[in-house]
């Protein structure tokens, strides 16, 4: 293989790694994954940060009541270690796995909405 071919194979799977998606791990017991979620006003938890609600780092650590595990835990998913939420508020909900829902935010207030409980209007 030549040296340009060779140049060529290195860019092309260090950008896979770039671009490759992070595999996240869902906390799941008894069929049900774990979802953390802000529910008193002040800040939203996924709402305003650029989290997965399912993270099983800070589904444990909030399970726990462990404040440094979920500093720790927000620091990994976020990268931000200067504006810290309020971890008091956040709560975990157990939803069957495969469940469909999204997280509504009011004020900073999150709740947890399923889809069969949105009314769809059809044209």
């Amino acid at each position: 293989m030549g040296q340009c071919a060779m140049k060529e194979k290195i860019a092309a799977a260090v950008l896979f790694r770039l671009f490759e998606p992070e595999i996240k791990m869902k906390l799941v017991k008894d069929g049900k994954v774990a979802v953390v979620y802000s529910p008193d006003f002040g800040g939203g938890w996924s709402t305003w940060h650029d989290v997965d609600p399912m993270d099983s780092r800070m589904a444990e650590a909030v399970i726990s009541g462990d404040k440094a595990k979920m500093k720790k835990a927000f620091v990994e998913m976020s990268g931000e270690s200067e504006f810290l939420p309020d971890f008091e508020q956040l709560r975990v909900a157990w939803l069957p796995v495969g469940q469909e829902f999204r997280i509504n935010e009011y004020d900073g207030h999150e709740s947890i909405q399923l889809k069969e409980d949105i009314a769809w209007f059809t044209a």
